[in-house]
């Protein structure tokens, strides 16, 4: 890691916090309590294992690492593998899988995908160039 990353990764803290530790505070929680309903629902950290501080902490050293402008953090890999895959496919596209792909995430493909109008297929990795025999013209 360069001075300059690691500068930058200490300094991307002072954007969002007034207090200036150099580490983000630990916070473990898994319920978040809120004194009315409208704070409950008005609020962006709703539950305890998705949005608190050191979460977006996280988000925004990543943002640094990777020269990013966005980045997310889920709590499994198959909510990851959704959320990529859910934000580039609609109704009527069509996708190509390799049938060794994860377990969970080769089910959402299968199960879920086809409620949502989107065609799954799935291919043997070592096809090769025959891979060319799968695509369709609306093949993402």
């Amino acid at each position: 890691m360069t001075k300059d990353t690691a500068t930058r990764l200490i300094h991307t803290r002072g954007r969002r916090l007034a207090q200036k530790t150099v580490n983000p505070p630990i916070e473990r929680a898994s319920t978040l309590l809120f004194d009315t309903s409208s704070d409950l629902y008005g609020a962006k950290p709703g539950y305890g294992r998705m949005g608190l501080a050191v979460h977006r902490e996280l988000e925004d050293a990543l943002c640094v690492l990777e020269n990013a402008t966005f980045a997310k953090l889920t709590s499994n890999g198959l909510q990851a593998c959704a959320l990529a895959i859910g934000s580039q496919v609609k109704a009527g596209d069509h996708i190509l899988f390799t049938d060794s792909a994860y377990g969970p995430t080769a089910r959402y493909l299968d199960r879920r995908l086809e409620k949502m109008g989107v065609e799954a297929t799935r291919f043997d990795p070592r096809c090769g160039a025959t891979i060319s025999n799968l695509i369709k013209p609306n093949t993402r």
